[in-house]
């Protein structure tokens, strides 16, 4: 009957009604409620006295860590507070560098573009793990928090390793491919030649057997000795008198010239 004096009445009649009558339910509902529906105080005090005993427990785990790597590590500091979970606003904007430039990294080798890589590829994790920390701890405006700045660097450097590592394989393909055509040419090339016949190998043969005799006689040859000057000396042996050693003997002319000099003075 109610029900359809609600669906006769209009609204404005029947709205009144209905509310009253659906406080009324609610009142009954709650007076009806069970005692057991929640838990106690005593046990909401036992389950806080349980959870300050677990957060006060200390699990022994490895201070090296792999995943320690996604968190920044601080300066100073302690046991339970070495790592930056977040970082402000502001240590984020002194906290600043540049990316990697393609000429410098032309001048790495191998190596230190693979560890160039990964230490990017870090950086990007552990500015990822701020920001998603920041969006649980209820931060309104990440982007704030996390600088994109660093972000884009960390991007260009890998992009620019990978740019100078694909210069290098188009290098190393390219110098593969004209090693294989001067060989594929120079066997082509032997391939025209005509191969040696028996008269080659015995003229190649007596040429050998003239060289080796040539050195063998350069071997032997023994230069002739040259006589050693002696001086001029008396039938008895020692040494003339008047004139130098190894001094030569003046001839007849050279002295009946320097008679006639001392003459005409």
């Amino acid at each position: 009957m109610m029900l359809s004096l609600a669906r006769t009445s209009t609204k404005q009649t029947t709205r009144p009604f209905l509310r009253s009558l659906a406080a009324g339910a609610h009142t009954e509902a709650k007076r009806r409620a069970p005692a057991y529906a929640g838990p106690s105080q005593a046990l909401q005090q036992e389950d806080q006295e349980h959870y300050a005993q677990l957060s006060k427990r200390r699990v022994p785990v490895n201070p090296h860590h792999g995943l320690y790597g996604f968190f920044r590590k601080r300066a100073n500091g302690k046991p339970g507070d070495r790592y930056e979970v977040v970082t402000t606003p502001e240590d984020g904007q002194m906290d600043t560098g540049r990316a990697w430039e393609a000429a410098e990294l032309r001048n790495k080798s191998f190596k230190d573009l693979h560890t160039l890589w990964y230490v990017g590829l870090r950086e990007r994790n552990l500015l990822a793990t701020q920001k998603e920390e920041a969006r649980r701890m209820g931060v309104s405006n990440v982007d704030l928090q996390v600088p994109m700045s660093k972000v884009r660097a960390a991007r260009k450097t890998m992009a620019r390793i990978k740019y100078v590592l694909n210069e290098r394989r188009l290098a190393y393909d390219g110098a593969l491919k004209l090693a294989e055509k001067q060989i594929y040419e120079g066997i082509e090339k032997n391939a025209n030649r005509q191969p040696f016949d028996s008269e080659d190998r015995k003229v190649l043969a007596f040429q050998r057997g003239q060289i080796y005799k040539e050195r063998v006689e350069k071997a032997a040859f023994k230069a002739p000795s040259v006589p050693r000057y002696s001086p001029p000396t008396e039938e008895d042996g020692t040494p003339r008198r008047g004139r130098r050693r190894g001094k030569p003997k003046p001839s007849k002319r050279s002295r009946e010239a320097t008679t006639q000099i001392v003459l005409a003075s």
